[in-house]
């Protein structure tokens, strides 16, 4: 069957203006649910401040299919075929976000797993297609979501602003008819579980990224990429991997200029460990405390890691006043190696350890602060950053 376009739908003569509403915004015959529609948008869309806030969490609920419990609903929001639409719990979808799940009730639907924030401009749309969400997932601002097939986001993704994911399109064989009135078998989109994509990314019906890849800024996703990848370009093509076995301690880095940093309230920065570690916390040995942990050990392996994808000059050695970057560019690294040294570093700290820090935030707030200088800093910040998670 040949594509028919909203606009020719929505022009049927044959339809009432009543039918049509109810079609694009309702996506049911019910008397009832339009009524319930018409009065909930009304009273509570707009509704400014705390007032507005208590009235969309209270009664937003009953137009959904499915609503779980603690979520907030920001103003202005455009919902399109709420009975088509299943929402978990702990959301956050903000101002002037959109969720429509217009089209065939049997194929058309939009779903959300738990603790997943849509930032605000955000718009999710299906065209007889779906989009399906999983938990613990972060949507930046202003991302278009639009499918015509199958739209699927695993657990533990972070989606940068501006990207746009599109399972949708139109064929262009016959160049005496309009784009819009040619079909093509648009295909569906998967991106699996801890994958992160950056800003003003494209992704490309027919595309699948592997788990805990990363996507660089302004890329263009034509074709697969694999697992435990980083991948950037127009088109984009993978430039290095993560994933590098077991990422424990490597045989050298005992023999290094480095001086060994404890996790606990012990020896200073410049001080060897040695012998058993004496717990922080009055007595209660700690994970990180009954393993001797030494926050030097982690950053060589990671260095050694990053290394490998070095030739010569370009190595890093492994000494406390080792320049890393520089904002003016004069360190060893430029802003590719730094991401690859900072997930090399977080995924050891969360396979070792099973203590999950953030350093990617730090790498955007360097304008005040640079923990990334000379390994002695990283070291040092990076001994800060898990006793503060350990506690």
């Amino acid at each position: 069957m040949g594509y028919t376009p909203l606009i020719k739908k929505m022009s049927d003569s044959e339809t009432s203006a009543i039918q049509k509403y109810q079609r694009l915004f309702i996506g049911s015959k019910s008397l009832k649910d339009l009524l319930l529609y018409e009065v909930l948008t009304m009273l509570c869309v707009s509704f400014p401040g705390a007032l507005g806030y208590f009235l969309r969490n209270k009664l937003f609920p009953f137009l959904f299919n499915h609503c779980g419990k603690k979520v907030f609903f920001g103003r202005n929001i455009t919902i399109r075929v709420p009975k088509q639409i299943y929402l978990g719990s702990n959301l956050i979808i903000d101002d002037n976000a959109v969720l429509d799940a217009k089209g065939d009730p049997e194929i058309s639907f939009l779903r959300c797993g738990d603790e997943v924030e849509i930032s605000r401009n955000t718009i999710m749309s299906c065209k007889d297609g779906s989009i399906t969400i999983g938990s613990f997932v972060s949507i930046g601002r202003n991302v278009l979501m639009s499918s015509g097939k199958k739209i699927t986001i695993g657990d533990n993704c972070n989606i940068g602003p501006f990207t746009s994911i599109l399972a949708s399109g139109h064929g262009w064989d016959d160049p005496e008819k309009p784009a819009m009135l040619q079909n093509r078998g648009i295909k569906p989109i998967e991106i699996e579980n801890n994958v992160w994509i950056g800003a003003h990314v494209t992704v490309m019906d027919g595309v699948k990224i592997g788990e805990k890849s990363i996507i660089s800024v302004g890329s263009v996703v034509a074709n697969d990429i694999p697992p435990y990848c980083i991948a950037g370009g127009v088109p984009a093509r993978v430039i290095s991997r993560r994933k590098r076995g077991d990422l424990s301690t490597t045989e050298n880095a005992n023999t290094t200029e480095v001086s060994d940093i404890r996790i606990n309230d012990g020896p200073t920065r410049n001080e060897k460990y040695e012998g058993e570690v004496s717990p922080a916390n009055g007595g209660k040995t700690s994970k990180v405390e009954e393993e001797n942990i030494k926050v030097s050990e982690v950053v060589f392996s990671a260095i050694d890691i990053l290394n490998e994808q070095l030739d010569g000059d370009e190595r890093i050695n492994k000494t406390l006043n080792e320049k890393l970057f520089e904002i003016g560019g004069n360190g060893k690294l430029d802003s590719l190696k730094l991401l690859n040294l900072i997930v090399a570093l977080e995924e050891t700290i969360q396979e070792k350890w099973q203590i999950t820090i953030s350093l990617m935030q730090e790498q955007s707030e360097m304008q005040t602060s640079n923990p990334f200088d000379t390994i002695g800093s990283l070291i040092h910040y990076i001994d800060l950053k898990i006793k503060e998670a350990a506690k």
